[in-house]
């Protein structure tokens, strides 16, 4: 027989049946009802919540791991903020709301995450942040990503091969990513790719072929990198007009099939040490506006092909080991 319970007891509160060794981050009920809240929004209007709406509409184990919208959350537009706080989260779904444009910031900060699951959802843009090493294979899932930008990620070595699949990317920002080495084969089946910042990736050496796919690119910026050579299929990039690869120390090479870059409006590449000659080619860029070579010391001469630029009305020499002007200077 059970003991009698004392009646002078005091009533156990929820914070005497709360486990002593809940981990700090894990997700509490109030946390899950203040985010069941944010899927109660229609249009801007709190509806009535149905019996047994937080198990229904947020599906949350007592792991605190995983957070799922249910299937029938088209009216979320947004998650509120205090998922932040859920810094254990493995996996995020939000697939099928169609409402739901953004995510909140602290979701780039979640250390843990490696699945997020957004189909058939607005998001356009992932907000990526802190000390991550890598991104989540599930983000090839985001068929409607325009922007993803891991900038200053320091820690970040490796994108999934899956970011394939994500075929309206048109803006790709690691700037900053120090340990970044390596872009995936797969990049190259990125149509819509329009503006590739790889600046200050300092690990960074080379480039996969298949980026010679790129149709889109418009803008490669490369400044701080440890490129060498730049690659010869480079000239494949028809529609690139902005070419930055400043202050690549070890550069030393620029392939021939610059020239075929009709469409190039800038090339900078001031500060690049060991740069001692520009290809003949380079005359064939007829849309160059500008041209920086500053602080190439090792540049003595140029191509008389420079002449041959006509919309040229910027270069830069500074700090070159020029004797004389080049002769077509006047021309």
């Amino acid at each position: 027989m059970s003991a009698a319970r004392d009646p002078t007891a005091e009533p156990r509160t929820a914070a005497a049946r709360r486990p002593a060794d809940r981990r700090p981050g894990s997700v509490t009920r109030s946390q899950v009802e203040t985010l069941a809240a944010a899927c109660r929004r229609r249009r801007g209007r709190t509806v009535e919540k149905p019996d047994g709406l937080e198990t229904r509409r947020l599906s949350v184990p007592e792991s605190g791991r995983r957070l799922s919208a249910p299937e029938n959350c088209e009216d979320l537009e947004k998650i509120h903020p205090s998922i932040n706080d859920i810094n254990t989260l493995i996996s995020l779904n939000v697939n099928g709301c169609s409402k739901l444009k953004e995510l909140p910031l602290g979701v780039g900060r979640m250390e843990e995450l490696r699945e997020l699951l957004s189909n058939d959802t607005m998001i356009r843009e992932i907000p990526i942040a802190g000390e991550i090493e890598e991104l989540p294979e599930s983000i090839g899932s985001l068929k409607k990503l325009k922007t993803l930008d891991a900038s200053y990620c320091h820690s970040l070595a490796c994108i999934p091969s899956s970011i394939g699949h994500v075929a309206s990317l048109s803006l790709l920002d690691l700037t900053g990513c120090d340990k970044f080495a390596q872009l995936p084969d797969t990049i190259g089946s990125l149509t819509s790719l329009q503006s590739v910042l790889l600046s200050e990736c300092h690990s960074m050496r080379e480039m996969p072929d298949s980026i010679e796919k790129l149709e889109s690119l418009t803008e490669l910026h490369l400044k701080y990198t440890a490129f060498e050579e730049l690659p010869e299929f480079i000239g494949s990039l028809k529609k690139l007009e902005t070419l930055d690869a400043s202050y690549c120390a070890s550069l030393a090479r620029i392939p021939s099939s610059i020239d075929h870059l009709a469409s190039l409006s800038l090339l900078d590449l001031r500060g690049c040490n060991k740069l001692a000659q520009l290809p003949d080619t380079i005359g064939s860029l007829t849309s160059l506006g500008t041209l920086l070579l500053s602080k190439c010391h090792s540049l003595r001469e140029t191509s008389d092909s420079i002449g041959k630029l006509e919309s040229l009305i910027n270069l830069g020499l500074q700090s070159t080991s020029f004797e004389k002007l080049p002769n077509f200077i006047g021309s």
